[in-house]
């Protein structure tokens, strides 16, 4: 009998531990997705802002080259 009580005992208790190891894997899954999401998020926050940084650069190059003609058309007009 008294073994009969030790063995139930020790599936109660083997139990419990796999219902609390589910629980905290569940938690865990959810942290890992929540993750994902925000990864996600500034993954397309950095393409966004990397976008940006090429068309300010595009725009420099642009700005120079507008710049450089100026003064180009400057000094042809004080030759003449």
């Amino acid at each position: 009998m008294q073994e009969k009580t030790v063995a139930t005992n020790s599936v109660s208790a083997l139990t419990r531990e796999i219902e609390w190891l589910r629980k905290q894997a569940d938690e865990d899954r959810s942290k890992l997705e929540g993750l994902e999401s925000k990864k996600e998020k500034f993954k397309t926050a950095l393409d966004v802002i990397q976008k940006k940084i090429s068309d300010m650069e595009e725009a420099s190059k642009a700005d120079k080259n507008t710049i450089s003609t100026m003064r180009e058309q400057a000094i042809a007009n004080k030759k003449v």
